[in-house]
């Protein structure tokens, strides 16, 4: 089947003239702004032709390029590369280049303005980087209304539309296509109406409450929320009805990649429906935040993310080279919920199948450690149960010693022969005691039976 390669040696020698802009051109050109134009294109309006800048891009960084991280597949250098040789897309001029990495406020966010042969000019936000701090920030949106990101994303809109003159287009893949839908939610609206489309590229859904926003219904008709049947970044959170499914023939996170999902013409080829693994991952993952309140997908974040980070790890390259002993790592951090268990196991297996799918020594692993992590739940339990009887014999104990002293104390008051009486000398203190002594005394309690192993 047919895919955007596909698309560049049989379509690029249209212009937009002849052939109007698409939903497979959107996607090409919200992947430019994957690249680092830090120095090359400025923050303000004027244009650098798409030709100079990536010469200058290659000229700092050398043939290979900068590394785009570990999600950020090869084909994106593949395909924009060869975009200033193409009659359709050698007339694009880049401004307004964003970039913003905060790991206080846990936030990454880039954007530029990419503007068209006819003076339409496509807001583009980037996507999830190769950073832990980015994917944290895509799973804080669970917890979240609003993230720093969403924020800078409206401000970026707004200055865009008070910079540029003619219609808009919005979009972005990844977690830049949520941030392309909620800046388009809530711009103003006159800027809504000046917005020709927004694309939202195996975009994350939002909370709820979203959907139902004013801003959001009103951009609605304009929305192209696009995910391959195989999605599972696109399936995170709350999206609404109408998602346009396309084909893809790969799997998992390399479904991500929308340079391999089907094209056939001037558009993505349709399927009715997600895949089977990809309705169960959303269905599993709707599961597991369903059974924590905010404050506990707070919790559960911040321990995911903290086990990550103790391993030395900042980019998710450097999970790849750390491979299991990051996973075993990270099973051994999680304690706070079997929620939490179950889902750091899921998406430990999903990360190394897609690091290393013919890797044997992967289902071994996994299985001893989540065999392990039952162990440790099952000696945490006997450790309670153990503590708990121990607790509760030193107490029965505590009170019989107290009722007894209380009975002596009485009796000595009372001067009742039999007691014994201390006899002072040079060494240390002996208490002779009486018959009477001897019978009145009571039995020391018991210690609590340990539980029987019965053998199977």
């Amino acid at each position: 089947m047919a895919d955007i390669f596909d698309y560049l040696d049989f379509r690029s020698d249209l212009s937009f003239q002849v052939s109007p802009f698409n939903e497979v051109d959107n996607y090409i050109i919200c992947k430019i702004g994957s690249y680092d134009f830090s120095g090359i294109v400025g923050e303000g309006p004027e244009p650098v032709p798409i030709k100079e800048a990536l010469e200058k891009y290659y000229e700092r960084y050398g043939e290979k390029g900068d590394y785009l991280g570990l999600l950020a597949a090869r084909t994106v250098a593949d395909v924009v590369k060869r975009l200033p040789e193409t009659e359709r897309f050698r007339d694009l001029r880049l401004s307004g280049y964003v970039s913003i990495l905060d790991s206080e406020d846990t936030e990454q966010f880039s954007a530029l303005t990419v503007t068209l042969p006819d003076g339409t000019n496509y807001v583009s936000f980037r996507g999830t980087d190769d950073t832990l701090l980015a994917w944290k920030e895509n799973f804080l949106m669970s917890v979240e209304k609003e993230i720093p990101a969403q924020r800078d994303a409206l401000n970026y809109l707004k200055r865009a539309a008070e910079t540029y003159e003619g219609p808009l287009i919005v979009g972005g893949h990844s977690k830049g296509g949520n941030m392309s839908v909620f800046a388009s939610s809530f711009a103003p609206e006159e800027v809504q109406d000046r917005i020709k489309a927004v694309y939202s590229n195996d975009g994350p859904g939002f909370y709820p409450e979203f959907i139902k926003e004013p801003g959001y219904l009103r951009i609605r008709p304009k929305l192209h929320v696009i995910l391959p049947t195989t999605s599972i970044v696109g399936t995170l959170l709350t999206q609404d009805e109408g998602l346009e499914i396309v084909e893809c023939d790969k799997l998992g996170v390399s479904s991500h990649d929308g340079f391999r999902w089907h094209v056939k013409g001037t558009s993505f080829v349709r399927s009715e429906k997600l895949s089977r693994s990809s309705e169960a991952y959303e269905n599993g993952m709707q599961a597991v935040l369903n059974e924590m309140s905010i404050e506990e997908r707070r919790a559960f974040l911040d321990e995911f993310f903290e086990a990550f980070a103790q391993t030395g790890a900042v980019t998710l390259t450097d999970l790849n080279e750390h491979r299991i002993r990051q996973a075993a790592r990270l099973l051994r951090s999680f304690s706070r919920s079997s929620e939490a268990k179950r889902f750091a196991l899921a998406v430990t297996e999903q990360m190394l199948r897609e690091l290393m799918p013919d890797n044997p020594v992967i289902p071994v692993a996994l299985g001893a450690a989540e065999k392990a992590a039952g162990a440790a739940e099952w000696a945490g339990k006997a450790a309670g149960w153990a503590a708990g009887k121990a607790a509760e014999a030193a107490e029965k104990a505590a009170g019989w010693a107290s009722e007894k002293a209380a009975d002596f104390a009485a009796a000595r008051a009372e001067g009742e022969p039999g007691f014994g009486r201390v006899v002072r000398a040079s060494g240390p203190r002996i208490v002779k005691r009486g018959r009477r002594a001897e019978k009145k005394g009571g039995e020391a309690p018991q210690g609590a039976e340990a539980p029987i192993l019965k053998k199977s």
